[in-house]
């Protein structure tokens, strides 16, 4: 497995194995002030915890295929004005 250079970010990698578990509620994740380096320090959600293996699978996952983002609400409206210009112009057409 090819590692990308960075640590798995883990509450990323643990909504992509469990989307419907709740941050700071399911599951605490805390860093050494040190090293940085982070570790899932509470585990109270009522599915297992995950491995560090699966936690580094769904990190590569994402990173191989980061989710969709959705548009912001002005790239919605801007997208919805020029289809309906267009559809103006075409009802034009026929007139």
């Amino acid at each position: 497995m090819e590692r990308r250079g960075s640590e798995v970010n883990k509450e990323k990698a643990i909504l992509k194995i469990y989307p419907e578990a709740v941050p700071n509620v399911d599951f605490i994740i805390t860093a050494d002030p040190e090293t940085l380096e982070t570790t899932i320090h509470t585990w109270k959600y009522d599915k297992p915890k995950p491995t560090d293996s699966q936690l580094q699978a769904a990190w590569d996952d994402l990173q191989a295929n980061p989710p969709v983002k959705p548009k912001s609400l002005e790239e919605q409206i801007k997208a919805r004005l020029e289809a309906l210009e267009l559809a103006t112009i075409t009802l034009m057409d026929f007139m």
